[in-house]
């Protein structure tokens, strides 16, 4: 019993509130412009991914399989 008063008394202790200089504008524009920078980061790798993979293909699979053209057959006489 004891041991579960220590425990509510430790996590209330942890939770005081720090007063700050922002106000509650300035604090939305802060998180916003995280999570553009995080998601911009994310979109910018992903097209440089793109791109490496569009430079440097895998060897045997360059060619694409076009060589049987369409219409055109071979008679054998």
């Amino acid at each position: 019993m004891h041991g579960k008063m220590i425990f509510v008394l430790l996590l209330s202790a942890a939770r005081q509130r720090y007063p700050h200089n922002f106000s509650q504008p300035v604090i939305t524009v802060i998180i916003y412009s995280v999570m553009a920078v995080i998601i911009g980061i994310i979109l910018i790798s992903a097209q440089l991914i793109g791109l490496l993979i569009k430079r440097n293909p895998t060897p045997g699979t360059s060619d694409p399989l076009t060589s049987v053209k369409i219409g055109e057959t071979e008679y054998s006489n």
